[in-house]
């Protein structure tokens, strides 16, 4: 039996190289280059809402810290509460990474897997500033709770997608990008939340409220 399952798995493995187009292989043409998923084209788009997929998630964590000095006054939180607010972020990831790995491995695939994650993502965020605009503390930790469930797994969906489009020499420059485009969410994060809530204040909106309406729309 272990001889046959060798087999099994070499087979597998055969048919999948024999199956793998490179690009250089592909016959010239605008069809292929911007259309078969092989083209260079075809897999850069892809790699753009890879990319997006950290954007997003870290412009949303990093959301608290650009707003710490408002959210501190309209919510009347001590240091250690919005300390908080990351610790509940971090501290499940300890383990929740690998669980998230091993689920996108045996059992929602990595298409229903990014899904589901991108979805405990925004979920998350939302309930966050749900309690924000509603002035409810353990609301905004149960939001930023369920955020940090979704959001270090989908970077694990992110990779995976990578190792999926890209292989070889570009694998490694491909990862650098992502990573780069992960922070390139924070930086905007930090130059953009700050206008936004002036710009929201300058309406006549202020407290918490404020603080909900700036955190949903920053979503």
């Amino acid at each position: 039996m272990e001889g046959e399952d060798s087999s099994i798995h070499d087979a597998g493995t055969a048919e999948s190289q024999e199956n793998f187009v490179d690009a250089d292989s592909l016959p010239p043409g605008c069809y292929n280059w911007f259309c078969h998923p092989a083209g260079r084209c075809h897999r850069f788009i892809a790699l753009i809402f890879m990319c997006f997929l950290g954007f997003g998630s870290y412009f949303c964590y990093d959301n608290p810290g650009a707003l710490i000095d408002d959210m501190k006054k309209d919510l009347n939180i001590t240091n250690a509460e919005y300390s908080i607010l990351y610790s509940i972020y971090s501290w499940p990831n300890v383990v929740l990474c690998f669980l998230g790995g091993f689920l996108i491995d045996s059992v929602f695939g990595i298409r229903l897997g990014a899904i589901i994650y991108s979805a405990f993502t925004l979920g998350g965020h939302a309930i966050f500033a749900l309690g924000a605009y509603c002035k409810t503390y353990w609301l905004m930790v149960l939001g930023r709770f369920i955020f940090g469930i979704g959001g270090e797994s989908l970077a694990v969906a992110q990779n995976n997608y990578a190792v999926l489009w890209f292989s070889g020499k570009e694998l490694n420059m491909v990862f650098g990008l992502q990573l780069s485009f992960s922070r390139v969410g924070s930086t905007a994060n930090f130059l953009a939340m700050e206008p936004l809530y002036k710009w929201v204040h300058n309406m006549g909106i202020s407290g918490h409220q404020l603080l909900g309406i700036v955190l949903f729309i920053g979503k």
